[in-house]
């Protein structure tokens, strides 16, 4: 029988190889080519093929792992996969960064600018907004990049500062809760039928399968805990614990 490609191997491979690199996941801020060749084209493949392996394992968001995971994939499947794992992570990359952003305004008084799809480096913009205490431009099309600039505020920051320590963490935070946020709307939707009849059980239900493990939990929490990966959030424990100044940047 013809063998397939088990793309939950292939990204957790990826995952590796990006740690041994010390490269960062997930929803945090690149160094490499953004906007809409940032999808097919990049300077490291390794970074390439691993977020386009994200793309496509964020669809278990929605479809389930025994969907998203199928030794038989057909054509239209992947193609599936690939379109909702774009919507899952864009929206949890989003997430991920206003997370940053309210932490930064509440607890350090800081004024928010957002950029995402792309990076620090690019200058196009495609579609710009005000938030309440910040901003947002949309520099590119790859929903695995973003980062927040804090543009107001104290640059040298106390060691061991705990405001900006709960900063750093809350975009994964924010990050997880929209993963789980999702899968929990995403089990409704597909028993509806049972919703209308026992919303509460359902509901109970909907929250305990949200619970297990998908593929932009785990590359939140590695953002969020990983301290050797410089352009982690993560980073900032070494940081803390160390006494060394901070960064602004997230």
């Amino acid at each position: 029988m013809k063998q397939h490609l088990n793309y939950k191997r292939f990204y957790l491979l990826c995952a590796l190889a990006l740690c041994s690199t010390g490269q960062s996941i997930g929803a945090t801020e690149r160094s490499y080519s953004g906007g809409f060749r940032s999808l097919f084209k990049d300077s490291n493949p390794i970074v390439l093929l691993y977020e386009l392996a994200a793309i496509y394992a964020a669809s278990d968001v929605f479809m389930g792992r025994s969907y998203t995971y199928s030794r038989d994939p057909s054509l239209s499947q992947i193609a599936t996969c690939f379109g909702t794992g774009y919507i899952a992570m864009t929206i949890t990359t989003l997430c991920h960064e206003l997370g940053h952003a309210a932490a930064g305004w509440y607890l350090e008084g800081r004024t928010p600018s957002i950029k995402f799809g792309g990076t620090e480096e690019l200058t196009k913009t495609y579609l710009r907004c005000a938030l309440p205490h910040g901003s947002l431009a949309v520099t590119g099309f790859n929903p695995c990049r973003g980062y927040t600039l804090m543009t107001t505020g104290i640059n040298d920051l106390k060691p061991r500062n705990w405001k900006h320590l709960a900063v750093k963490m809350a975009g994964g935070v924010a990050g997880i809760a929209a993963a789980f946020t999702l899968k929990v709307g995403a089990y409704v939707w597909c028993n509806r039928a049972q919703f209308d009849e026992m919303p509460l059980e359902t509901l109970k239900e909907a929250c305990k399968y949200s619970c297990s493990l998908d593929s932009i939990t785990i590359s939140n929490l590695y953002n969020m805990f990983w301290p050797f990966a410089e352009k982690n959030d993560g980073a900032y424990w070494r940081t803390f614990f160390a006494g060394r100044k901070g960064h602004v940047r997230f």
